[in-house]
């Protein structure tokens, strides 16, 4: 999951050109925001139609809680918070992210025809001694394909032993 620029251009790329077939389940939140598939797809229609950019307000859309499942069938979370910072929640891997200075960051949203395609990237430098990144990848609308509405988050804890990568699938 380590990428640069480039890499998370290409990432974006190949989201925007095909959506994998995965599903998983959403639900309230303890946090009292609205994440029934409705409601997530409605607050992320609200974002800024931007393109590439890495203009660190933009993902202030998605502030709120994401609720679904790993690949593996286990319960996971998102908290999106203010300053592009994060919490996630899984079995596997909990982390309580802030953006520090420096980071990489990434967003695209782009709707055309009741077809939308949100990507937001975010990971500390990597010569942290440990560093976090997240890719969060959403597909919905009228028009994209049933089967592929959802939202994928990757969330990947980087230290000089272990690299460990937890996929959470929200359905939309």
């Amino acid at each position: 999951m380590t990428q640069t620029a480039s890499s998370l251009s290409a990432s974006l790329l190949t989201f925007l050109v095909a959506a994998s077939a995965l599903v998983a389940c959403g639900g309230g939140s303890a946090d009292g925001s609205e994440t029934s598939p409705s409601a997530l797809a409605a607050r992320m229609s609200k974002c800024p139609a931007l393109t590439v950019t890495q203009d660190d307000t933009a993902a202030t859309c998605l502030i709120g809680s994401y609720e679904g499942e790993t690949l593996a069938g286990e319960a996971c979370s998102l908290g999106v918070l203010a300053n592009n910072a994060f919490e996630f929640i899984s079995p596997k891997l909990s982390v309580s992210f802030t953006a520090p200075a420096g980071k990489a960051f990434v967003y695209s949203y782009t709707s055309i025809q009741e077809v939308n395609q949100l990507f937001w990237s975010v990971s500390e430098p990597f010569s942290a001694a440990t560093y976090y990144n997240l890719d969060f990848t959403a597909g919905w609308g009228a028009n994209y394909p049933a089967t592929d509405r959802k939202i994928t988050i990757e969330v990947a804890e980087n230290t000089a032993d272990v690299d460990t990568t937890v996929v959470c699938v929200v359905k939309l």
